[in-house]
Order: C-alpha cells, then sequence, then structure tokens
C-alpha cells in the first residue's frame, strides 16, 4: 500500500485514483490482446499490448513469446507482401516506428527504446517511385538507446551489440560492439 498511498487523509484521493488507473489499464490491455492476437498472423503467449498500435497489412506480422509493445508503436509497410518477425523477449518502448517494407527480423531479447526509428526502404529521388526494399535483420541481445534512427542501407546489427542514444546508423553493426554518433562510429568492443 506503501507504493499508492503516502499514509495521509488527504492522500487517499490520490491513491484511489492509482488504484483505479492500473485496474483500468490492466482491462484495456487484455482487450487490446485478444484484438491483436486475433488480427496479426502470429502473437506468443505472454505478449502485452499497450494503446494505440498501429500496423498495415496484419497477416505479415508475427511477434515471439514474452513481448511488450508500449504505447504509440507503429509497424508500417508500403508493400502488401513487406514481413515482420519479432523474436521472442523483445521490448518495444513508447513512440517508436518500425518500417518493414524491405522485410525486417528482429531476434530474441532486443530492447528497443523510446522514439526509435528504423527503415528498411528508400525511394531514391523520386519520393513517389517504388520502394527499393533493403531487409534488415537484428541480432540476439541487441540494445537500442533512445531517438536512436537505423537507415534504409543497414543490413544487419550483430549480435550482443549496443547503439547509443541519439545516434543515426547508416552502416552495418558487427557483433558485441558499441556504435554512437551521427553518422554512428565504433566505439568499442564488448
Amino acid at each position: 500500500m506503501k507504493k499508492l498511498w503516502n499514509g495521509k487523509l488527504t492522500g487517499i484521493i490520490g491513491a484511489l485514483f492509482i488504484l483505479f488507473d492500473i485496474i483500468y489499464n490492466r482491462i484495456f490491455n487484455y482487450l487490446f490482446f485478444i484484438i491483436h492476437k486475433g488480427n496479426l498472423n502470429t502473437v506468443g503467449k505472454g505478449t502485452l499490448f499497450y494503446r494505440n498500435l498501429i500496423y498495415r497489412f496484419p497477416k505479415t506480422i508475427n511477434l515471439g513469446e514474452n513481448c511488450i509493445i508500449n504505447r504509440n508503436v507503429t509497424f508500417g509497410t508500403e508493400l502488401e507482401d513487406a514481413k515482420l518477425k519479432i523474436g521472442n523477449n523483445v521490448s518495444i518502448s513508447t513512440d517508436v516506428s518500425i518500417d518493414y517494407t524491405g522485410n525486417l527480423e528482429i531476434s530474441n531479447h532486443v530492447t528497443i527504446s523510446k522514439c526509435v526509428s528504423i527503415f528498411t526502404h528508400d525511394h531514391g529521388l523520386d519520393p513517389r517511385s517504388m520502394p527499393q526494399r533493403k531487409p534488415l535483420t537484428i541480432g540476439e541481445n541487441v540494445w537500442i538507446g533512445s531517438h536512436a534512427v537505423i537507415l534504409h542501407n543497414v543490413d544487419f546489427i550483430g549480435d550482443n551489440s549496443i547503439i547509443a542514444a541519439g545516434s543515426i546508423v547508416t552502416k552495418n553493426i558487427e557483433s558485441k560492439s558499441i556504435v554512437g554518433g551521427n553518422p554512428a562510429k565504433f566505439i568499442k568492443a564488448i
């Protein structure tokens, strides 16, 4: 009870409000799980969805077990046959935008922090041209820091890598590497 109430009579209203908010969110999270599980191609056991998940072509999206998809996440594509595969124990934080037009595979135990943008296609110099696909594979145990941007010319991010917050990734990242900056450069090996 100490987590919700400060022990003072005047704090009881705040504690009741927090308790109501917890119950309300649990009910809605369960409803979102049922809705998204029925709409997406596959959803693994224990996966949680929060509000405002936006996606296109849901039958091309596969989620593993025990994933957390936070608020305001977008899974977007410009092509119907593009595929998004997310492994087990993947955590995607709030306000993340993932483009999987070029096909994207996110392996197990990946953490994608707040406000990350991932792109898997390009239009060249004509924004109305057909998208040029650039498939991307993100390895296991990767941590992508907040506000990082992964651009279309990246083919893979190696296992056990860390991308620093605010980085602009323009090249492939080898396994067991820490990268950062604009453009992202190798900082050190793990």
